[in-house]
């Protein structure tokens, strides 16, 4: 009897001792930069965006906006939701970006994901970029 009570007694500390996987969150970083010669601002019609407080950014040229998200199981991309956002070169160029606009800056569309550079690291971490250049402040220009 005592060699059984033994038994269950070790077969219980060895299972409970074993490692538990802890659920660990995503890391993900949306970083907007500006590689033009402009000073750009971006106005999303709406300020918050997938709980992302997004109300204007201005990114000076050379300079670059990050947004970080660490969830469990990942993140949505912080402008899914918006369906159009305004982009401001130097306070006086403005486009006009919807999601589903077929004109769309050389740089592409920066309301969809698949426009930005990037991507997985590894299981826990994501980078994702969008790059603003002179060829887009120009093509702005040309719908003044």
């Amino acid at each position: 009897m005592k060699v059984y009570l033994f038994l269950i007694v070790s077969i219980f500390i060895i299972y409970s001792c074993e490692e538990t996987e802890v659920d660990k969150s995503t890391i993900e970083k949306f970083i907007i930069s500006n590689n033009s010669l402009q000073n750009v601002t971006i106005v999303p019609e709406n300020p918050i965006i997938n709980n992302y407080i997004f109300d204007s950014v201005s990114i000076k040229n050379n300079e670059s906006y990050t947004m970080v998200c660490s969830e469990p199981g990942g993140c949505n991309f912080p402008l899914a939701s918006t369906k159009s956002i305004i982009i401001y070169f130097n306070d006086s160029i403005k486009y006009v970006c919807h999601f589903d606009s077929l004109s769309i800056l050389p740089s592409g569309n920066i309301l969809k994901l698949k426009d930005w550079s990037g991507g997985k690291i590894d299981d826990y971490h994501s980078e994702y970029e969008f790059n603003f250049t002179e060829a887009d402040y120009l093509e702005a220009l040309k719908h003044q």
